[in-house]
């Protein structure tokens, strides 16, 4: 993940941040200057955001275990200024699973929370009949702040805005009385009426830039998902043999960089199969060929050192759905398939977005 940072994984699931994140960090440290406070209250206000953001993290991996109990798998977690995104290989097909897996996270804050009100409670139990404990102590204030941060979290995540945890509640709940692409659409349409009001409140109300960036995710990533899903419906009934494509541009690895530039100047394909000793050993993307001649220019790199050797092949009887949502999930650009051990073409996410595009003229 290049803007990306690890830091670490939990439940075998890679934790990233997103590198917008510092301006989070140089946010809350403005903040802090802009407010006078000591060094102790603020590195106390760090400590907050950071286990603040552990809660986030728990209740991506809710949705995580949820989704890996239907057999789907996890690329990763990712951290953002505005909260954080479980990157799952797809969302269930049936309804009743996608109603799970969407209310899993907002559950591990319940239980969070519960569990910070229960600890709220024994420590006031302490104060009262003792007096060791100071009830106005830095460890209350932080787990009030906790409790508030899980409750919102909770609230926030309940309102019914496509793609949040809500919006997809809505869309499983209406999936179950209608096909997903109209359940979708209802949900989608819904969400941006919400990512409108969240908007309009930012700029002349609230002054909060982070809801407006919310609202900003919520606009354009609720249409593209949609899309998603009507393109998956279109390709129902399919298979992969019915995707293929023959004309496809193949490099190999002992061509010269003079061979590879008149190629490219010739064809307007973005994805090239890679061969080595006549096998097919990985793909490339046209702007990974011009980085790549590039950087040879300047620092003797080759080309080969570009090639996305993380291949597979599709067998022709897979369902053409899945193997889209598989290329989408993977990232995946273009796949060999193979019926009875041997290739007989190609799969090109682009085109095959165009074969869904002549489907639904038709």
């Amino acid at each position: 993940m290049v803007k990306s940072l690890k830091l670490g994984k939990l439940a075998n699931i890679s934790i990233y941040v997103h590198w917008s994140f510092l301006l989070l960090v140089l946010w809350i440290i403005y903040d802090g200057l802009s407010r006078n406070l000591s060094l102790l209250e603020g590195i106390f206000s760090f400590v907050v955001v950071g286990t603040s953001f552990f809660c986030v993290v728990l209740h991506e991996l809710g949705h995580a275990l949820a989704a890996r109990r239907y057999g789907i798998g996890t690329k990763n977690i990712i951290l953002l200024p505005i909260g954080g995104v479980a990157l799952l290989e797809k969302m269930p097909d049936k309804p009743s699973e996608e109603l799970v897996v969407a209310i899993a996270g907002p559950l591990v804050n319940v239980v969070i929370a519960c569990f910070i009100a229960v600890l709220l409670g024994i420590l006031y139990l302490i104060h009262s009949f003792t007096g060791l404990l100071a009830w106005d102590s830095w460890l209350t204030y932080f787990l009030f702040v906790l409790l508030a941060v899980n409750g919102m979290l909770i609230v926030f995540n309940a309102i019914p805005a496509f793609p949040m945890d809500g919006g997809r509640v809505l869309r499983s709940l209406l999936a179950m009385r209608m096909n997903k692409v109209k359940a979708t659409t209802i949900a989608t349409r819904l969400g941006q009426l919400i990512a409108v009001g969240f908007a309009v409140y930012a700029i002349f109300f609230g002054g909060y830039p982070f809801l407006l960036l919310i609202a900003l995710f919520i606009f354009f990533v609720a249409p593209a998902e949609e899309k998603m899903v009507r393109m998956e419906s279109a390709l129902e009934g399919y298979v992969v043999k019915d995707m293929l494509s023959n004309d496809v541009q193949v490099i190999d690895t002992e061509q010269d960089m003079a061979e590879i530039v008149s190629l490219l100047r010739s064809v307007k394909d973005k994805n090239f199969i890679v061969t080595e000793n006549n096998e097919i050993v990985g793909t490339l993307k046209r702007e990974n060929i011009l980085q790549g001649i590039k950087n040879q220019a300047d620092n003797n790199q080759s080309l080969v050192d570009w090639i996305n050797r993380r291949i597979i092949f599709l067998n022709a009887s897979l369902s053409a759905s899945e193997a889209f949502q598989r290329m989408n999930a993977e990232g995946y650009d273009i796949l060999p398939v193979k019926e009875d051990n041997k290739i007989i073409g190609f799969v090109d996410r682009m085109k095959m977005n165009r074969y869904v595009q002549i489907l639904g003229s038709k």
